[in-house]
């Protein structure tokens, strides 16, 4: 986290403190709700052990990607959006997210997530202007769902997630919808898997900085991820039916690193 200069780790700290009292709550409340009702139609499992039916777990995830830049307003003179399509951005984000699930049925997870987000977006615009750096905090919310299927040994999931982000500042919006096929293979200690991540992304944001040669200017720019596609590998280690930890890494033109864990009842 220092390389990329995350100072604001009280957002963190709150989060995870949050997160600890749902995790002692939670069990409770489970119970007092019904929820060991779940996962309804249980027979759709074939007589297979079905994982405890509720989940709260915390997972920090670091990514570095590349974006394209499809909007640049600015009150630079001289400059314009022709004169820096090749202008190179790199954004880097650090979350912590909080999440709820629940498995629906056998082969359907459902879950809502929150979180507190982190984010630098640096824009390379050469000997035109120099670099035009974008810092910026926020919460992060959404959900989505997990298609499963598999057998003893091995599986197949489909992960979709939508995430919007509440940036501080009024003038910035982030949003994210990520799609996540997997095959994979399971012991009863450990799973393992393969597979891809899609992320269509779209940050904006507006602004005054200031930059060498040209003093305070406005800036209103856009990006979008340069290319969707990447590729994942992952395990997720599980001691006893009440606890999951995970750790995945992504690689190719989109890099993560994402550790979890999930206390499950």
């Amino acid at each position: 986290m220092n390389a990329i200069g995350y100072t604001r780790m009280p957002g963190f700290r709150r989060l995870y403190a949050l997160l600890a009292i749902l995790c002692v709550a939670a069990p409770f409340r489970a119970r007092a709700a019904g929820t060991d009702r779940f996962p309804l139609c249980r027979e759709l499992a074939g007589g297979r052990e079905l994982p405890l039916p509720t989940g709260c777990g915390v997972s920090l995830y670091y990514q570095t990607q590349d974006y394209d830049l499809t909007r640049l307003d600015a009150s630079i003179p001289g400059v314009s959006l022709a004169d820096t399509a090749g202008v190179t951005i790199e954004n880097r984000t650090m979350e912590a997210n909080a999440k709820l699930d629940l498995w629906l049925l056998p082969f359907l997870n459902l879950y809502a997530l929150a979180g507190y987000i982190e984010g630098e977006t640096s824009v390379d615009l050469g000997l035109l202007a120099g670099e035009l750096d974008v810092d910026y905090t926020g919460i992060v919310y959404g959900g989505g769902g997990v298609l499963a299927a598999g057998t003893d040994r091995f599986f197949a999931a489909l992960n979709t997630t939508f995430v919007l982000t509440k940036l501080d500042t009024s003038d910035s919006s982030l949003q994210s919808w990520i799609i996540q096929p997997q095959l994979g293979t399971r012991t009863p200690r450990a799973a393992f898997w393969a597979g891809a991540m899609y992320q269509q992304t779209e940050e904006s944001h507006e602004g005054r900085i200031a930059l060498p040669g040209f003093g305070t200017v406005d800036y209103d720019v856009e990006f979008e991820q340069k290319e969707p596609w990447s590729y994942l590998i992952g395990t997720q280690l599980t001691p006893g039916k009440a606890w999951a930890f995970d750790f995945e890494l992504g690689f190719g033109t989109r890099q993560h690193v994402l550790t979890g864990a999930t206390r499950r009842f």
